[in-house]
């Protein structure tokens, strides 16, 4: 750490950043890439906290496992076991501690360490130890040795886990499960990750997809330019106005181009998104999801996109499915076609990113529509798509100059301002209550809740943990 910059200072200066959010409205930008910071989160965050993993569709069979990390060190392995039951473990050989899983993903109905052939079932049992009697005699207990299971929790099929979590993933989620179901409970068919490295902090992307629809019209406006955001007809544009729901456990999200200012919420319909979904698909979701619920889903208009605190970030989106089969003087990119993804921001060093970027898709559209929404989701996102490569240019000059505030000790305070004049809507028709605000958009209620709820979160972890 600086001369003079302890971990007892770090923490104190976090704690101020909470009184400075909520009264004064600014975030000190040395905080987001700082590397001392960065280290009490790897102590104090991502083991305290619910970490997406996986979906359940990724490990359908018995013996389907994949690779993932809490945070850039922590490597498990999920599992579907032999008797059916999903679980995670840590990727480390009992005996040595190296890691026994080589491979991203797979099937198998064992674990077997390079090292020295410690071998596990994959329900994490300890099965066999070469030269076992001759070696040990009758030392080894087998039964004490297996793989060190972590907590695991699933929700609607996506699996979440934690070293030592503060509170159960039900808790965790709060009132804000209301939102995340209307894409959660829905019967998913994911995709391989696509999995890439960017020069940026993660927090950056986490809190971009938590509040920031202020940056669409500007950061990608070649992309406007050429068309490809408008959902309709040539020519019929979106506005910026929608709505941002935010939760005090540091979630947020908000769907764009559904409501404004001069419209009545309660009464205001915009069912433009869903009109293009597969109407297979347009039934599923209507029977998982409440009327309330669906009410949601038909009104974003644009996009609809959240962030699950600390860093599984969705979006919904429609944009041309670049499908010659479609393309028309009307629709030059191909005919509107809705996709949906979802990302881990994995930390790998307070300036480095690791992006697992999931397509997924309703088990019940047909191939077709399945086809047109992969290529959609492919022109956007992922490390080829041309909104991602946008967002991630702001965030690696971001990261730079953070590195520079928190090395030379110039300390620089960012404005979150945006839509702090209005007050939150009070009379509104959907989930809130003391736990969720809702908001007019654009604003930035929703960062200000996830850098709040990241400060308290490493706040008490450094109380039960660091002495």
């Amino acid at each position: 750490m600086m001369a003079g910059e302890n971990e007892k200072d770090l923490l104190e200066k976090i704690g101020r950043t909470i009184d400075l959010l909520r009264e004064d409205n600014v975030l000190p930008l040395s905080l987001i890439a700082d590397p001392n910071i960065f280290s009490l989160e790897l102590k104090f965050l991502f083991p305290r906290t619910w970490n997406f993993l996986a979906h359940e569709s990724e490990i359908s069979a018995k013996g389907d496992y994949v690779k993932r990390y809490i945070g850039p060190y922590i490597s498990t392995i999920v599992v579907r076991g032999e008797d059916d039951k999903i679980r995670a473990f840590l990727d480390l050989c009992r005996h040595r501690g190296r890691g026994i899983c080589r491979a991203e993903k797979g099937n198998a109905v064992y674990f077997r360490c390079p090292y020295h052939f410690w071998t596990y079932s994959n329900m994490g049992e300890l099965i066999s130890v070469p030269l076992e009697e001759e070696g040990y005699g009758k030392n080894l207990d087998k039964s004490k040795h297996g793989l060190i299971e972590i907590k695991t929790e699933v929700y609607n099929g996506f699996i979440f886990g934690s070293i030592d979590p503060e509170q159960s993933l039900k808790d965790h989620l709060g009132e804000f499960s209301w939102y995340t179901d209307i894409v959660m409970k829905q019967d998913l068919e994911v995709y391989t990750p696509q999995r890439w490295v960017g020069n940026f902090n993660w927090k950056l992307g986490a809190e971009n997809f938590a509040h920031d629809s202020y940056h669409t019209a500007y950061t990608h406006k070649s992309a406007v330019d050429l068309g490809l955001p408008l959902m309709g007809p040539k020519g019929k544009t979106i506005s910026q106005k929608g709505i941002q729901f935010v939760s005090l456990k540091g979630h947020s999200g908000g769907m764009r181009g559904a409501i404004t200012e001069e419209e009545k919420a309660s009464h205001f319909r915009y069912p433009y998104i869903y009109e293009k979904w597969d109407p297979k698909v347009l039934d599923h979701i209507k029977n998982v999801l409440t009327p309330e619920q669906f009410e949601v889903f038909s009104m974003a208009a644009s996009s609809m996109r959240w962030n699950i605190f600390p860093n599984f970030s969705f979006l919904i989106h429609p944009m041309g499915s670049f499908n010659p089969k479609t393309i028309t003087q009307d629709f030059p990119y191909g005919f509107p076609t809705p996709w949906l993804h979802f990302k881990i921001w994995r930390p790998i060093s307070e300036s480095k990113t690791e992006i697992l970027s999931f397509f997924a898709v309703e088990k019940v559209a047909s191939e077709e529509a399945k086809e047109r929404s992969y290529w959609a989701y492919l022109h956007a996102f992922g490390p080829s798509g041309m909104f991602e490569m946008d967002d991630i240019e702001n965030w690696i000059t971001i990261t730079q100059n953070s590195l520079s505030a928190s090395k030379t000790g110039r300390e620089i305070n960012l404005p979150y301002l945006l839509g702090s004049h209005r007050d939150p809507i009070r009379d509104f028709v959907w989930k809130h209550g003391d736990e969720i605000g809702i908001y007019y958009e654009v604003t930035e209620h929703g960062a200000k809740s996830f850098w709040i709820k990241w400060a308290e979160t490493i706040i008490k972890g450094a109380e039960k943990y660091g002495k």
